[in-house]
Parts: structure tokens; C-alpha cells; sequence
């Protein structure tokens, strides 16, 4: 028995142990866990078309004329051999058409999206607009309608709407407002906090009429929405008549709720220029630069209460 079990336990000339409850060696098991970590290894570092195209971005050729041999498009157009005039033709394995600009492999639909985004979506892209965008697809890809597929995707980017959208720049026409009769229409602005003067004053509120370009102007400790009504009423409409337009910069105390009930009480009309653009009231802009100018001259460098 004992010689039976010396015998079984050595291998056969094949080179088979016939002993099946024999315990591996250490190196074997570290041979066949660094096998098994390297076989790991490599399934990791051969992804599919899909996986790949989504880490890196990349257009292979090999993945081109794959997509290009599915594309019904492409197909067509391979087998007409021209396309609104442009000749197609095969060219290593990549099917080409001959535009203004040179010949361009056609792209096939399913690698828009991939062309888009490393053309536009990347890091080294930039999320341009959709001329740059275009022009990097064009040096060397094709489709029908492409500037028309580079806006679509560019306008839907939500990274550009979300990080670059700004607001729409509204551009006045290139021609002087209308006067119309004397006194119609008025600019209201207001000027300050100056140094206290003698009276408490630290504001001035002034109007200005665009035909005759006259001037109101006085000053004030306060320049709420109240007080500047107040000044409208007893300087303007009083004494000038009811105007029909009343041109503000958007402050909040010339669009309070007392200057809205004055417009309206006189049936006139307040607007609004395009936020940041005071070239729309120029006049009244001008009104107080010049009297701050000529004022500065005249007063005292230890003594500024007297400005009034």
C-alpha cells in the first residue's frame, strides 16, 4: 500500500499528477495571480469603440470606415459617385468628397456628436462660437448642411448657455431722438452725494428739455422718489406745461411709485434707455458734468459747503 501510494503521487510521462488533494506550491499560485492581474490589464486597455471614442474623444480612421460602411448616406453617395456636384470617391478605405476647399471624408451621422465634442465641448476646444467651431470640423470633415449642424449644437450647449450666456446688447438706431414741439420731452437725472452744504444740501436734481435744451435744476437734502416728483410737479409741469415723455436712467428713485402715479395722472409716457448706456440722456449726463466743472473752479480748498 505504502508503495502503491509513493508511485501515484509522482507524475505520469505526460506529465499529469494523478494526486488531486496535492497542495500548490507558493510560487505557483504567485505565477498564476500575476497571470490572472495581467490578463485583467490588458481587457482593461482594449475598450470598446464606443468606451474608447467617449474617454479620448478621437476620430480613428479605422472607426470612420466602419461607421462609413453602416451609413445609408454615405453609401449613397459612394455609389452615385457625386453629390450636388461634388465628386465622391473611395480613397483608403475612407470614402472622400472634393469640395471648394479641398477633398474631406465624409463623417456619417453617428460621429457628429463626437466630432462636436472635440471640436467645441473639449478642454483643448474651448467652447467657441459656431463659426470656430465650424471651421475645425471643416479642415477635415464633411457632412450636407454642416455650418447648420455646428449652430444647432452650439446654440444647445449648456455649458456655453449656462456659463456664457450674457444678455442681448439691444442697439439703439443711429439717429436723433425726434424733438418735437417745446417742451414734450424731458431727461431727469440725479447728481450726487456732494459735500454738505450750508442748507443741508447734498443732491441735485436737474431736467433738461431736448428742443430748447433749457435747464431746471435744484438742489436737495433728499433725493427720494417723493422729492423728485415733487420737483417735476413745481418746476417742470407747473411751469412749463404737461410734457409727454419722461426720459430716466432706471434709478430706483426716478421709477419709484410717486414718480409712476405722476406719468400717469399726466398721461405721459416714461422711458427707460438700454441699461448701461447713458448716451441716451446725454443732455442731462452733460448738464452736470459742465456745472461740476465750473463750480470746482470757484470754491475754497478748506471750505466746500458753499457749492449751492
Amino acid at each position: 500500500m505504502g508503495t502503491d501510494a509513493a508511485v501515484t503521487s509522482q507524475p505520469t510521462k505526460t506529465g499529469a499528477s494523478t494526486v488531486t488533494n496535492k497542495k500548490p506550491k507558493a510560487t505557483e499560485v504567485l505565477q498564476n495571480t500575476t497571470n490572472a492581474q495581467k490578463t485583467a490589464v490588458e481587457q482593461r486597455r482594449q475598450p470598446t469603440y464606443q468606451e474608447s471614442t467617449a474617454m479620448t474623444l478621437q476620430l480613428t480612421d479605422e472607426a470612420i470606415v466602419a461607421a462609413q460602411g453602416r451609413s445609408r448616406l454615405v453609401q449613397k453617395m459612394k455609389a452615385d459617385e457625386a453629390h450636388r456636384g461634388m465628386k465622391v470617391a473611395q480613397q483608403y478605405g475612407l470614402v472622400l468628397i472634393d469640395t471648394k476647399r479641398g477633398k474631406r471624408i465624409i463623417l456619417p451621422p453617428e460621429l457628429w456628436p463626437i466630432a462636436f465634442k472635440e471640436s467645441h465641448d473639449s478642454v483643448w476646444a474651448g467652447h467657441l462660437r459656431a463659426p470656430h467651431t465650424y471651421e475645425r470640423i471643416a479642415r477635415m470633415y464633411w457632412w450636407p448642411d454642416l455650418l447648420q449642424e455646428v449652430k444647432r449644437w452650439v446654440r444647445g450647449c449648456q455649458d456655453c448657455g449656462s456659463w456664457k450666456a450674457r444678455p442681448r446688447e439691444v442697439i439703439p438706431p443711429l439717429r436723433s431722438l425726434r424733438g418735437g414741439d417745446a417742451c414734450d420731452r424731458w431727461a431727469l437725472d440725479v447728481a450726487g452725494p456732494y459735500p454738505r452744504a450750508g442748507g443741508g444740501e447734498r443732491y441735485v436734481i436737474a431736467a433738461v428739455e431736448y428742443v430748447t435744451r433749457y435747464v431746471v435744476a435744484v438742489a436737495t437734502e433728499r433725493h427720494t422718489a417723493e422729492h423728485v416728483a415733487e420737483f417735476l410737479m413745481k418746476e417742470v409741469v407747473l411751469k412749463f406745461g404737461v410734457f409727454r415723455e419722461l426720459l430716466t436712467d432706471g434709478a430706483p428713485e426716478l421709477a419709484g411709485r410717486s414718480i409712476e402715479q405722476l406719468v400717469l395722472l399726466l398721461q405721459a409716457e416714461q422711458t427707460n434707455p438700454v441699461p448701461y448706456r447713458p448716451q441716451m440722456i446725454g443732455l442731462v449726463d452733460r448738464f452736470h458734468r459742465t456745472w461740476k466743472d465750473t463750480v470746482s473752479l470757484y470754491m475754497h480748498d478748506d471750505k466746500q459747503d458753499d457749492w449751492e
